[in-house]
């Protein structure tokens, strides 16, 4: 199974902070470049409604975050 046919058959959404914000780092200190291996999946376990992976990613993305 290809990745594309895992996240069709998972129904995956790639949403990622977009490249050069302030709030995901490309780089180490010093400028080594980051080589991500892994994933982090994140379960806030908050059962309101709205409080969803997409409100999740809305956050992370946001002017908040990135003023953090």
């Amino acid at each position: 199974m290809t990745q594309e046919e895992a996240f069709e058959q998972l129904n995956v959404i790639v949403d990622l902070i977009p490249a050069g914000s302030s709030n995901r780092p490309s780089s180490l200190p010093g400028g080594e470049k980051i080589q991500p291996s892994f994933i982090t999946i994140h379960n806030t376990a908050n059962a309101s409604k709205g409080a969803d992976a997409l409100m999740h990613a809305k956050y992370v993305k946001g002017p908040d975050a990135r003023a953090r």
